[in-house]
């Protein structure tokens, strides 16, 4: 495999992790603009989004980071859950 294969193929999978937090979250801003009283259901799903969205951006940066020299504070580890955690570099 090419190396621009290779950049083709992870940027569609970051592409595809991302947009679907990223759509909850101006999902949930719309939501909040045009029902109000829904506005603290709609504030919990945007923090969440928005949660696993730092999470999985601050996985790549491990993951892709690492590969580039690039090292972490604190090793990253897996929740029971299966979300990504780490230390901030």
């Amino acid at each position: 495999m090419q190396d621009i294969e290779l950049a083709v193929l992870i940027s569609s999978r970051l592409c595809h992790d991302l947009v679907g937090p990223t759509s909850a979250v101006v999902n949930g801003l719309e939501l909040i603009e045009s029902e109000p009283e829904l506005a603290g259901e709609a504030l919990k799903m945007v923090a969440s989004s928005a949660e696993q969205i730092s999470k999985r951006l601050q996985f790549y940066r491990g993951a892709y980071g690492v590969a580039a020299g690039l090292t972490f504070a604190r090793p990253m580890t897996w929740s029971r859950d299966s979300s990504p955690r780490g230390g901030s570099p």
